[in-house]
């Protein structure tokens, strides 16, 4: 599945402008905690976004738990 050209990611997110707007937040994530906060606000369980955004989620296990502030 392209994740480009995502239509909808099951009942939860449907228009281009969401898709685009949820794929960018995703990877403006820093941990997979940020991660996490932005599937649920675009209402998204994990496991609709693991089949659609298979590419989406390998990046998110890549990310640290929790963000750490640096100085």
């Amino acid at each position: 599945m392209n994740e480009t050209h995502e239509q909808s990611c099951g009942d939860h997110v449907n228009s281009d402008r969401e898709i685009s707007a949820f794929r960018t937040d995703i990877l403006l994530s820093k941990s997979k905690a940020e991660a996490a906060m932005v599937l649920l606000r675009f209402d998204v369980p994990e496991v609709d976004f693991i089949a659609n955004f298979p590419g989406l989620a390998k990046k998110v296990q890549e990310l640290p738990d929790h963000t750490s502030v640096s100085k």
